[in-house]
């Protein structure tokens, strides 16, 4: 009988664009497929089955109070009835050490007290504490898997550089136990929301994505773009799902469509003030400032125009060569603010595109 569960062992076993065994397994569908109850489970196999320990990756510091037990939920009652975890606070609270373990009775005289007896699974660390992280690379020696769930954020809300700090994240844990490198997998789930996040625009997915995309192949990394159908009708049968029927939310959340996709898709109106024009690819993109928002659209607005690349470098462009790029900050600034509107989903690609690019120049 076939699960009506996600199953990830297609992911897992996939190979990169170049044949080799990937860093990134990336998986993203409709809510409550069982994505997180999978993964969970198998860390906990594998940590049973050769003492392979795991890290539970996190956004924010406030994210791991209760880690174990929000970790426990969705496998204790289906798959391990007899599981007992506790967590131990490390370094005033930096990162968390999770123990699988159980309480004994300890009697001396005729008092008898509990006494934990436990070792150590895995760890939670929060993504924004990376930099204080690079001198517990040895306490992580043991990690194999590192799962950051809910990696995608339905607020737009991210660390500033946060796919820079999973990178240094990623050298300190594959670097422990005495050897330079050492290969660690890590892998992230998410719901569907916005197929234009920074770590697909990093990894060039969201240029790859389309309506029937199953599985993608890239450079140290495979991805999946999952529908759960059970998951959806159960959701859609509900009172919940009868009540918000039709709404953009409940059809996020019952189908694999990105949620985020159409956000800020709206032409301002009144006056503006042109304020940039820029090359991408053979294409013009403005910037436009209106008496609230800001409007970035296809068109050259200003004869001077910024460029990216030698090939598209000429008499009327300014070739972009140093990070240091003073609007940069400012289309960042905007855009987490929320405070730029884009004509189609295309100009809001090459804004962040834009951003990209002028990160990995090289000074």
């Amino acid at each position: 009988m076939e699960s009506i569960y996600y199953d990830g062992t297609k992911l897992l076993s996939l190979t990169d664009i170049d044949g080799e065994k990937p860093v990134f397994y990336i998986c993203d569908g409709n809510r409550s497929a069982g994505k997180t109850t999978f993964f969970n489970r198998m860390l906990m196999n594998n940590y049973y089955k050769d003492g392979s320990e795991f890290i539970l990756l996190f956004r924010n510091a406030y994210e791991l109070h209760n880690s174990e037990t929000n970790f426990m939920t969705s496998i204790k009652e289906l798959f391990f009835p007899d599981l007992q975890m506790k967590a131990f606070k490390v370094s005033q609270g930096l990162f968390v050490r999770i123990e699988v373990g159980e309480y004994i009775a300890v009697q001396k005289g005729s008092i008898v007290r509990e006494q934990w007896i436990g070792q150590t699974c895995g760890y939670a660390v929060a993504l924004s504490t990376c930099d204080k992280l690079k001198r517990y690379s040895n306490t992580f020696y043991k990690v194999s898997n590192i799962y950051f769930d809910e990696f995608m954020s339905e607020t737009n809300q991210y660390l500033s550089d946060e796919v820079k700090k999973l990178q240094s994240f990623l050298i300190s844990v594959s670097r422990g136990g005495g050897k330079q490198y050492r290969y660690t997998r890590c892998i992230m789930t998410s719901n569907s929301i916005d197929m234009i996040n920074p770590y697909y625009l990093q990894l060039g997915i969201t240029k790859r994505l389309r309506k029937d995309t199953k599985f993608i192949r890239g450079n140290g990394w495979v991805f999946e773009h999952t529908l759960n159908e059970n998951a959806s009708k159960s959701i859609i049968d509900s009172p919940l799902g009868k009540a918000f029927k039709g709404s953009n939310y409940m059809e996020y959340a019952t189908t694999n469509k990105y949620f985020n996709n159409e956000a800020f898709i709206s032409q301002p109106k009144g006056q503006f003030f042109r304020l940039a024009t820029f090359l991408l690819n053979g294409s013009f993109y403005s910037l436009r400032r209106y008496e609230n928002v800001f409007y970035f659209t296809k068109a050259k607005d200003i004869d001077t125009v910024f460029a990216f690349d030698l090939s598209e470098h000429h008499e009327g462009t300014t070739l972009i060569t140093r990070t240091e790029f003073m609007p940069r900050a400012r289309m960042v600034s905007l855009f987490a603010r929320g405070m730029v509107y884009f004509k189609d989903l295309e100009t809001k690609n090459a804004y962040l595109t834009i951003i990209e690019l002028i990160d990995n120049i090289k000074n």
